[in-house]
């Protein structure tokens, strides 16, 4: 039996079959039956005699089903954040490359820093510390546009990329996003915050590397103010 023919039986017993995808060499297919996906690398096997003519041919079918999911699972927990579920670094980094295009200009990037995560971490335990990082990411992520992207690229380090999203509009959801993270301070998280800083691709030459390095710079301004205001409510209240 050809490939042709066992596809035409699995249809004529009610399944589905999507033969769209081919990983070079062989193809697979989906087959929906009683609404469940199973998964089949199909390969078809020539028959000869001893004197190597053709007698004809048949399909193997290995159910690969389970190996498939367990290869999405590895390529997704290698792009997403274990602590918050946000995607890494190298899942932000891919998406900012292709969102660099003309069609999204202008392109904004907000770069975000915990102030206060080594307080708590070391007054009130590294699980509060989590806990902080897991609040101000649910802020970061509720707060973004649909079309953007949040990320946590290191220990307190998070940032955001949104397409056609203006200057003014990327300073309006910063302030919305310090407002937002001020009431988790007041609620669970004393002497906790986070400095922003951001700024917006509008030109296409504009590089996304120096971009980036333009709200880390506003980012590290903004922490040392809230530093120096935080000792000053600290002195003020001795």
């Amino acid at each position: 039996m050809d490939a042709g023919l066992l596809f035409y039986r699995i249809k004529q017993y009610g399944g589905l079959i999507k033969d769209d995808f081919d990983d070079g060499t062989n193809t697979s297919i989906i087959i929906y039956l009683n609404e469940d996906d199973i998964i089949y690398k199909v390969c078809n096997q020539s028959v000869v005699d001893k004197k190597g003519e053709n007698m004809g041919s048949y399909v193997e079918m290995m159910e690969i089903t389970q190996l498939i999911k367990i290869m999405e699972d590895i390529e997704r927990n290698a792009q997403t954040d274990w602590l918050t579920g946000l995607p890494n670094r190298q899942a932000f980094e891919e998406k900012c490359i292709a969102l660099d295009n003309r069609e999204n200009p202008p392109l904004s990037f907000i770069v975000g820093d915990i102030n206060g995560l080594k307080y708590v971490n070391d007054h009130m335990g590294h699980h509060q510390g989590d806990l902080l990082i897991k609040a101000i990411s649910k802020v970061l992520q509720n707060s973004c546009p649909q079309d953007g992207v949040t990320a946590r690229v290191g220990g307190d380090e998070f940032m955001m990329v949104i397409p056609n999203f203006s200057e003014l509009d990327t300073d309006l959801l910063v302030k919305k996003i310090s407002e937002k993270v001020k009431a988790e301070e007041n609620g669970s998280f004393y002497e906790a915050s986070i400095a922003l800083g951001s700024a917006t691709k509008v030109h296409s030459e504009q590089i996304i590397e120096e971009l980036l390095k333009k709200a880390d710079i506003r980012m590290y301004s903004k922490k040392q103010y809230d530093r120096r205001r935080q000792l000053h409510r600290s002195k003020t209240y001795q």
